[in-house]
């Protein structure tokens, strides 16, 4: 309740004391009061607790809140408005959202094209898009970001336009009061953002730790902040861990308290995005971007440069780039599960291609196969891999290849 009535909103308040909550864990098993499962159903009850302590404000009582209590029958469930999207499919209208990657992923250029495509309201591909003020808050690659922008409009032939604007910082998600002065400035220049790309989240929880689920909660809680102050999306960019299967870096927090994940790989000149986590929509829906050179110059040092910029694309990765891409994110792979997951993808007649495919990569030394298992060498480099034993289980480990 004290939260609530400090100013929080309901988001806020729910991921705050799941944060405390989850900061109790290692103080309980230290004194060997440890119960998992009564843990977990005390967690997973906070954001009814929430709901209930703010039905009880918004009815001015704190022991009773039934008049703000209301029983939905499915007809009026349906009536219910639908989830919107500020990028269909992809990005909700508002929230917070997750958009991870490797380093070398062109994860700042997609956001750029996000950010853009709002700005100008211009559909990307066959996705519609809201439009809407952007805001791009960024806490590296300063120097050169004006030139990718550039390299944008360039290739779209347009004009930089008022609806798109950028700080050269960030707040530090640590601190929400940290977030008040870049709430006023907005304010004061009277641009009123509804999308927000802060980039990137490592550089921008100083004093945090990634990996700890307390201090997640708190820097999402200031995200939610800012989204909820200016009723936009804020969408956060950040990295994935060592392993990149697991996903984004760090505590599962990031999973549980956003609206929207989306993973992103690069292949070649192909980039993939991935919604791993919607909210209100489809998960693990693939979208795809070509990587284009486009020329910028630099008008204080009369400098032109080729500048990478993404445009949608229709066509989908290669049978042999999908080949390497499931590789780079799997890792060493049995032959038989990697088939199946390409007949998923390309359907039951695809088996012949499989082995095709496959052929192809092993004469152009792009994998590599011990007896019925194989993995990646890294790409476009000649680089040979000696024989290394099978781990439990019949799998090889390997370099897996790297995105250019």
């Amino acid at each position: 309740m004290r939260f609530l009535k400090g100013g929080m909103n309901d988001g806020q308040a729910v991921l705050v004391i799941r944060g405390l909550l989850a900061g109790s864990k290692d103080l309980l098993n230290d004194q060997g009061d440890w119960d998992e499962a009564r843990w977990q159903v005390r967690y997973d009850y906070i954001p009814t607790a929430v709901s209930t302590a703010r039905a009880k404000l918004d009815v001015g009582v704190e022991t009773d809140g039934k008049a703000a209590l209301t029983l939905l029958s499915i007809p009026d469930l349906l009536k219910l408005p639908p989830p919107e999207y500020l990028i269909e499919k992809i990005l909700p209208d508002k929230g917070v959202a997750i958009m991870a990657g490797k380093s070398g992923d062109m994860k700042s250029f997609l956001a750029i094209l996000f950010a853009m495509s709002v700005a100008f309201g211009k559909a990307i591909g066959d996705l519609e898009v809201k439009q809407g003020n952007a805001l791009y808050l960024m806490n590296e690659g300063q120097a050169g970001f004006g030139l990718r922008c550039q390299a944008w409009l360039n290739r779209h032939d347009l004009a930089a336009p008022d609806t798109f604007k950028a700080i050269t910082m960030t707040p530090n998600l640590m601190l929400s009061d940290t977030v008040t002065p870049f709430i006023e400035v907005i304010r004061q220049e009277g641009f009123s953002p509804n999308f927000i790309v802060l980039d990137t989240f490592s550089k921008a929880i100083i004093g945090g730790d990634d990996n700890q689920t307390k201090d997640v909660s708190l820097a999402l809680s200031a995200a939610y902040g800012l989204a909820n102050e200016l009723d936009a999306l804020v969408l956060i960019i950040d990295h994935v861990g060592k392993d990149a299967k697991k996903g984004v870096r760090g505590s599962y927090a990031k999973y549980g308290n956003v609206d929207a994940i989306v993973m992103v790989t690069k292949q070649n000149t192909v980039i993939k995005a991935v919604t791993k986590k919607q909210k209100e929509g489809e998960d693990n829906l693939d979208f795809y971007f070509r990587q284009e050179l486009t020329r910028a110059t630099h008008p204080l040092l009369n400098e032109t440069s080729l500048i990478p910029v993404l445009t949608p694309s229709t066509m989908s990765l290669t049978h042999g780039q999908s080949i390497l891409a499931s590789l780079e994110d799997e890792g060493a792979t049995a032959r038989k599960d990697a088939q199946e997951a390409f007949v998923d993808r390309f359907g039951d007649g695809a088996r012949k291609s499989f082995n095709t495919a496959v052929d192809r990569l092993k004469k152009t030394g792009q994998v590599t196969e011990q007896a019925t298992f194989w993995r990646p060498l890294e790409m476009n480099k000649q680089v040979k891999i000696t024989a290394t034993p099978l781990l439990p289980g019949g799998m090889a480990t390997g370099v897996l290849p790297k995105a250019l």
